[in-house]
This record gives C-alpha cells, sequence and structure tokens, in this order.
C-alpha cells in the first residue's frame, strides 16, 4: 500500500497536519527493532510504514490503513476504536464521566439518543467519577460506553458492555451488553434484532479473544480454525433497542453489531480498573499488566 498524499498547506502558526506512521506485522520492520542482532543493517524507511495516523488543525483526525478489512467491516471497527477509546481517554484525562463528556460534546440529535436511550437501558449512569481500582478487590466492575456509525444509509448504534474483572487472574468476564440502533424504516423487527445480536456475538468474540501473533519474522498465529468464540454459556444477557426513522432513505446493517464492540470492550477494563491498557483483546496477561 502507498501512502496517503498528507500535502497540505502551512500557515503563519505552524503546521497544519501531524502524521504518524506505523508498520503492523511487517518481518522487514520486525528485525529493525533496537535489540535484534541484525539491527544495525537494517533500517525503517517510509515503503516499511502501512498505516498512518493524520490530525489536522481543524481538528478532524483520519486513520489510514490497508491491513484490516476482514470482510465484516473489521476497517470500520478499527477506526472507530481509535476514536471511541480515545474519547474516554481524554475524559479521564480530564476527570469527567464518559457518558457526560460524550453528550456535552455531542451536538447531533440522533447520537444523543442513542448515548441517552442505551445509557438508561444500562447501569451505565451520568456524573460518576474516574474510577481508581482497588488493588486488593476480589472482582472488578465496569461499563463501557461506544458510538458507531455504519453503511451508506447513516446507520447508527450505541453500545454499553458491563464485565467483571478478577484482578488475580486477569480474567474478564462479559456480565451484560445494551444497544440502541438508529435504523431507517423497519419491515421485520425480529428479524434486525436477531441480526444485530448475531453480529454482536461476533464482535465481542472478536474483541474478547481473536487476534494474530508475530515474532520478529513472520506471523505465527493467523488462522481463523483457531479463532476462539464466545460459547452460549458465555455470552451476556443483550438488549437491543429499535429508534426507526422511517423518514430517512433505506440502509443497511449487516454487520453494523460489530463495529462499536471493541471500543465499548476497552472502555468497560478501563473503568473497572481506572488505568489504560490498550490492547485488545484483553487477554489476563494485558490485564493483570496494568494492575
Amino acid at each position: 500500500m502507498s501512502a496517503p498524499d498528507f500535502s497540505t498547506p502551512q500557515s503563519d502558526e505552524g503546521p497544519d497536519l501531524l502524521v504518524i506512521g506505523v508498520a503492523i506485522g511487517r518481518s522487514d520492520v520486525a528485525g529493525a527493532a533496537v535489540d535484534h542482532p541484525d539491527a544495525e543493517a537494517r533500517s525503517i524507511t517510509s515503503e516499511c510504514l502501512d498505516t498512518w495516523l493524520a490530525i489536522v488543525r481543524d481538528r478532524t483526525v483520519t486513520l489510514y490503513t490497508g491491513k484490516m478489512e476482514l470482510g465484516s467491516d473489521g476497517r470500520t471497527v478499527f477506526t472507530q476504536f481509535v476514536a471511541e477509546y480515545f474519547m474516554d481517554a481524554l475524559a479521564s484525562a480530564v476527570g469527567i464521566d464518559p457518558l457526560d463528556f460524550r453528550l456535552t460534546n455531542t451536538p447531533d440529535a440522533r447520537d444523543r439518543d442513542l448515548l441517552t436511550t442505551t445509557a438508561r437501558l444500562s447501569a451505565c449512569q451520568s456524573g460518576k467519577a474516574p474510577k481508581k481500582a482497588d488493588a486488593k478487590a476480589s472482582t472488578l466492575t465496569g461499563c463501557g460506553i461506544a458510538l458507531s456509525r455504519y453503511g451508506a444509509g447513516d446507520e447508527r448504534s450505541a453500545l454499553v458492555i458491563d464485565v467483571a474483572i478478577e484482578p488475580a487472574t486477569g480474567t474478564v468476564t462479559l456480565t451484560r451488553a445494551c444497544s440502541a440502533f438508529d435504523c431507517s424504516r423497519v419491515r421485520n423487527t425480529r428479524s434486525l434484532v436477531d441480526q444485530i445480536k448475531t453480529a454482536l456475538l461476533r464482535g465481542l468474540s472478536r474483541a474478547g479473544y481473536q487476534h494474530a501473533s508475530f515474532d520478529r519474522e513472520n506471523a505465527t498465529r493467523f488462522n481463523w480454525n483457531d479463532a476462539r468464540t464466545l460459547t452460549f454459556a458465555e455470552l451476556p444477557p443483550v438488549q437491543v433497542h429499535l429508534i426507526p426513522r422511517p423518514d430517512r432513505p433505506w440502509g443497511s446493517l449487516g454487520d453494523a453489531g460489530t463495529v462499536a464492540t471493541a471500543a465499548a470492550l476497552a472502555n468497560a477494563v478501563l473503568d473497572a480498573t481506572g488505568k489504560h491498557s490498550r490492547y485488545v483483546p484483553p487477554d489476563p496477561d494485558s490485564v493483570k499488566a496494568i494492575m
């Protein structure tokens, strides 16, 4: 994948654009780590980069990547994770409840409806201060919220995930999921809700368990046959609320249930522990590392 064109005019106040470039899973980059025996013989050039985060003066943030689409809207999940996880990180930094922070900074009436509806369905309440985890507690609980946009018809949703975490083992258990969907005209409510729940199951499985592993040279685990999926016993109670918009054009909800899952789960871990993991899926090792 070639680098996007980031050419932009410069103002008198300084650069109008900040670009951060990284490489995801490149064997020719892995060997350039400073502690690798061949480090001096290798170098990282712009040709090695395949993912960019561009931040513009007008407060627009754009993520460019060529390695995320899996055929079930993985690219949208990735970009939504960047937006929604750092939304909670900002709220935490200024000591404001994530729901209040979103409502304060979200002028769109449809998005606000989704936030308030989902919060009403769940145990996620506004006005709470960021947590400081009790290291002696046997179980930590938290709830994470995330908004999502999906589809040509501008379908939107909000998702709250509740989790319970055992600090001693780092085990994360999903205890509830509540979602509100702002959609266009609905003809078959039952079928639509079933579709959303199925996509939510796939999204939670991906966000909670599925990942690729790399050594310094190659991918060591990248096989759909080994992908971990939630079982019925592990699936939390799920509640879905529809907000029909019959005046809006027809749209699609196919994989919409997957979009907010990674961000909501990461935000739930942040809420429970009071610390930033920035790692998905939240496996026991990554959770214990932040405790």
